[in-house]
């Protein structure tokens, strides 16, 4: 293969995978996104976040670490309810991440093997 082969094979495969980025990872985002904002919203309405980040940074002024023992004593202390929200819309989170880490691990790995390719000619000859 000569050179403007090798040009137009990864331009062609960049375009495809392109579409394959496009069609399989952006409308899961676009859905998780769209949840999350919907369950942040209601979160909202539901918990004064105000008065608890206000409460937050009151209790943990003198000692930072006792900012996750003010979280865990008011998670404690809320409602089953309350308690309930929390740990589905952490969960939501921590599997929205996980779906963004994942399409970029796919992503660079994909562009990697994409532009170090090489062809079987180009094997031959090196």
């Amino acid at each position: 293969m000569d050179r403007h082969s090798v040009l137009l094979r990864k331009r062609v495969m960049g375009r495809v995978f392109r579409f394959w980025l496009l069609r399989h990872t952006v409308p899961l985002l676009i859905t998780e996104l769209i949840v999350g904002w919907v369950g942040l919203t209601f979160l909202a309405n539901y918990i004064f976040v105000e008065k608890v980040v206000s409460n937050a940074l009151t209790f943990s002024v003198g000692n930072p670490l006792r900012l996750m023992s003010y979280a865990f004593s008011a998670f404690f202390a809320t409602n089953l309810l309350n308690q309930a929200i929390v740990i589905i819309c952490g969960a939501a989170l921590l599997l929205m991440l996980r779906n963004i880490n994942r399409s970029i691990i796919e992503y660079v790995s994909m562009k990697r093997n994409l532009y170090s390719a090489r062809s079987p000619e180009e094997r031959a000859d090196a």
